[in-house]
């Protein structure tokens, strides 16, 4: 069953392009947007700053997370419920900037095809130093 409120509503507004270049753009970043600079088990580099530039937000208290991407001024934002699926999101945009730019990793599978588990997503350690400015958890009353 739907919730009554969908998840796109609890999303922060992401600031908009008339702030010159990719780097400007970040720095007006707020409500929980926070920029992924490397992503993938090597942490390679993600996007191409300033000119493509890849966004998380981790809203835990209303169980949203979204990946939003900034390429030469242009916004794309993709809102989910799960964190693994916004992570996924994440692994092909990677994928497919790694494609065009041709910075590999060399068995980086053609688009298409699945990728493989070393393309994919964080390690633990990885993924608490890219999340640990994010929104927190929200604190019982009784604690």
């Amino acid at each position: 069953m739907s919730e009554l409120t969908p998840a796109h509503l609890h999303v922060p507004v992401l600031p908009p392009t008339v702030f010159g270049d990719g780097h400007e753009w970040m720095q007006n970043l707020r409500f929980g947007w926070k920029p992924v600079p490397a992503w993938g088990r090597g942490m390679r580099a993600l996007g191409d700053w300033p000119l493509v530039i890849v966004v998380h937000l981790n809203d835990q208290r209303n169980g949203v997370y979204a990946v939003a991407t900034y390429i030469k001024g242009d916004i794309t934002c993709r809102v989910f419920t799960d964190r693994a699926e916004r992570n996924a999101a994440t692994d092909e945009i990677a994928a497919e900037h790694r494609r065009l730019t041709s910075e590999g990793p060399f068995d980086l599978p053609p688009e298409g095809k699945p990728l493989l588990t070393q393309h994919t997503d964080l390690s633990i350690w990885d993924r608490y130093l890219a999340e640990k400015d994010q929104l927190s958890e929200p604190k019982e009353e009784n604690q």
